[in-house]
């Protein structure tokens, strides 16, 4: 077995030496094999004053829990509940839970608005201490997800494809992924997208670990890079909700 591992790991190896992947950065710079490219233009820092602030714990919302489903139990105190909850106030008629590993994103919504169809993905992290704060940590992953994900806004039937799967595996543990609307409904939307004139994609970064009154200038470029990205791969900016 363990010269199966070491063979596997050796193939990898090998691979990669003559593949040599490419590695994007958050500052959108790039390193393949030795060769650093640097982007040629100033991003600059995410507006402060665009930074949406919740006060979590009113909302009665455990900022340290972050899944809506986890352990065969919905948690409505966690952060993806309260995100799931304001999909709802703001009128998506589809809300998907596709919180885990492989995830398009852990909340998918779509809204049929009349004048145009709104695909929202939002991206949820827990904070990794009691308070809101200004940690760098707090904010890199979930951007880079951010990042990661926006590709499926290109592709809407292979995102609804993607979706109903999941949901079919989830509904095999008794919680289904459909919070709002159903396969139905998705179905429906991605007809009218592919017939609108008007589509509308909005990526949302949660993380109510980042104190609004209190993001440092390195957080701020780090949002700054995260929304330049998605504004020149998915035609939209990057919103953040995170605490007061």
């Amino acid at each position: 077995m363990q010269i199966k591992i070491g063979r596997i790991t050796q193939d990898l190896a090998d691979y990669f030496q003559d593949y040599v992947p490419p590695i994007t950065f958050l500052d959108q710079s790039t390193l393949e094999g030795c060769q650093l490219a640097e982007p040629k233009e100033d991003f600059g820092n995410f507006p402060a004053d665009s930074l949406h602030g919740i006060d979590w714990t009113s909302k009665g919302v455990n900022i340290r829990k972050e899944s809506f489903w986890k352990g065969g139990q919905v948690h409505l105190d966690s952060i993806q509940a309260y995100a799931i909850r304001l999909c709802r106030e703001d009128g998506f008629q589809l809300v998907f839970d596709d919180d885990g590993a492989n995830e398009i994103a852990d909340i998918v919504a779509i809204k049929d608005a009349g004048d145009r169809i709104i695909f929202r993905l939002v991206h949820c992290k827990y904070s990794s201490a009691d308070s809101p704060g200004a940690r760098i940590d707090d904010i890199v992953e979930v951007s880079s997800q951010a990042v990661k994900t926006c590709r499926w806004l290109h592709d809407i039937k292979r995102l609804a494809k993607r979706m109903v799967q999941r949901d079919r595996d989830r509904t095999q543990m008794s919680q289904p992924r459909f919070l709002v609307g159903n396969a139905a409904t998705l179905q429906k939307s991605v007809r009218i997208a592919e017939l609108s004139s008007r589509i509308e994609h909005e990526v949302i970064v949660v993380q109510p670990g980042l104190s609004a009154a209190s993001a440092s200038a390195q957080i701020l470029s780090v949002l700054g890079s995260t929304d330049s990205y998605l504004r020149m791969a998915a035609g939209c900016p990057l919103k953040v909700w995170c605490s007061v």
